[in-house]
């Protein structure tokens, strides 16, 4: 392979930061049986000190905009491609995106979690395509989040990996067997 998601990525002026440091005893994610399983992550940026830092806080429909919400949906699909790498070593194995599971913190009231979610949505298919990175959605409201006041959080996205590697192929968060038919 050519390594076209990261042609892809340079076109589009995304450098791939390091994976987010883990808040917990967990991977970045896990290869099994076909599948590729993402841990959740934030919309974090690394500061000059090599720290993570939330660049965007606050809740939806309160302090923060939709656009605001939209821009760290973005990190988030950036944090998540670069633990994909992490796990995978090359993105280019990733065949499919299929779902994405995302919390949004937000205010009583504020209903358009999907329009903040596009965020990441939107960069996954300007990333692998229209075929390979349309998925499905699942836009959770978040009203407090432990840890730390975040509020964007996608728990897993879902991404079918490409067959004929030295490594096992995988997907992304949605049990989905290699033929196509739910597991």
């Amino acid at each position: 392979m050519t390594k076209q998601v990261e042609s892809r990525l340079a076109e589009l002026g995304i450098a791939l930061p390091r994976p987010p440091r883990a808040i917990g005893n967990f991977l970045y994610g896990v290869e099994h049986s076909g599948l590729l399983y993402l841990s959740g992550t934030y919309g974090t940026a690394v500061d000059t000190g090599d720290q993570d830092y939330l660049p965007i806080v606050g809740k939806l429909g309160a302090e923060l905009t939709i656009e605001d919400g939209y821009k760290s949906a973005r990190l988030m699909a950036t944090n998540h491609l670069a633990m994909a790498k992490a796990v995978i070593g090359d993105l280019d194995r990733i065949e499919r995106v299929i779902r994405l599971l995302g919390f949004v913190n937000s205010a009583p009231g504020f209903r358009d979690a999907p329009s903040v979610l596009n965020g990441a949505s939107d960069l996954l298919i300007e990333v692998f395509g229209e075929a390979r990175g349309r998925h499905a959605l699942c836009p959770l409201p978040a009203r407090a989040r432990p840890q730390r006041p975040h509020r964007r959080r996608a728990h897993a996205g879902a991404a079918k990996l490409r067959q004929g590697t030295e490594e096992p192929s995988a997907r992304v968060s949605v049990a989905v067997s290699p033929n196509g038919h739910s597991a």
